[in-house]
């Protein structure tokens, strides 16, 4: 059994992955103390090949070489549900863990004393799935938001701890549009750990409720770009 002492935070997140660097920074910024980052993959090439679209559009966070001006100790791991990575975040004593890595399994869904959270850049439960900023928008929904969520086996269906639209009007540039997102997700993961912390009711979501989005194709991010351009939404 754990003794009484104040909640680990930690984080999981593809190497060099520039939204989690962002989220760090926002962390400290806001006086959360994030102890230990697990660095999934070795060479940042391999990070950019599985996290291509985020990587190129977010702004710059920290580097991975002023992880220690912030005294955080960080870990390498070849896999996110590994058995090695299992055993590390027990060894840390992670209560609160952020995810900026992959799909989480049951393996580590599992750990007892560890909740995993996750800011998903949509409004659950009505985006889910991926790119759900820009298909707002292709809907002309003036919805566009993030949300913090607890993480489980089902895909951006876990229990919502909180979540904020994005002001209205949106940026007309699509990579400022972008760039607002990551500092939303970074605030409402913010809002989320403490909340948490308090242990304030959650809100779960319906399975049949909303929808599951895909990756778009590069023509249809460029009606993405023309609907913020000429801000062509529902009134």
């Amino acid at each position: 059994m754990r003794r009484k002492r104040n909640q680990n935070i930690g984080m999981i997140s593809y190497f060099n992955n520039r939204v989690g660097n962002l989220v760090i920074k926002r962390f400290f910024e806001n006086n959360i103390k994030i102890k230990n980052v697990i660095l999934v993959g070795f060479k940042e090439k391999l990070s950019v090949r599985k996290n291509y679209f985020n990587y190129l559009n977010s702004t710059k966070g920290i580097e991975l070489e002023d992880l220690e001006k912030y005294n955080i100790s960080f870990h390498f791991v070849k896999k996110i549900n590994s058995v090695y990575t299992k055993n590390l975040i027990n060894k840390l004593n992670i209560d609160i863990l952020l995810n900026y890595s992959g799909i989480i399994k049951n393996q580590l869904l599992q750990l007892p004393n560890t909740k995993i959270i996750n800011s998903h850049p949509g409004m659950l439960p009505f985006y889910r799935g991926s790119m759900c900023p820009e298909w707002t928008v292709i809907n002309r929904e003036k919805i566009v938001g993030a949300t913090c969520h607890l993480v489980t086996k089902y895909v951006d269906e876990g229990p919502i701890i909180y979540q904020q639209k994005l002001k209205y009007p949106y940026p007309k540039n699509y990579y400022d549009f972008r760039r607002k997102i990551y500092d939303l997700e970074a605030g409402v993961l913010i809002k989320g750990v403490k909340l948490l912390r308090k242990k304030t009711k959650l809100k779960f979501q319906k399975k049949s409720d909303g929808n599951f989005y895909k990756p778009m194709t590069k023509k249809l991010v460029s009606k993405v770009k023309n609907i913020l351009k000429n801000r062509e939404f529902k009134n």
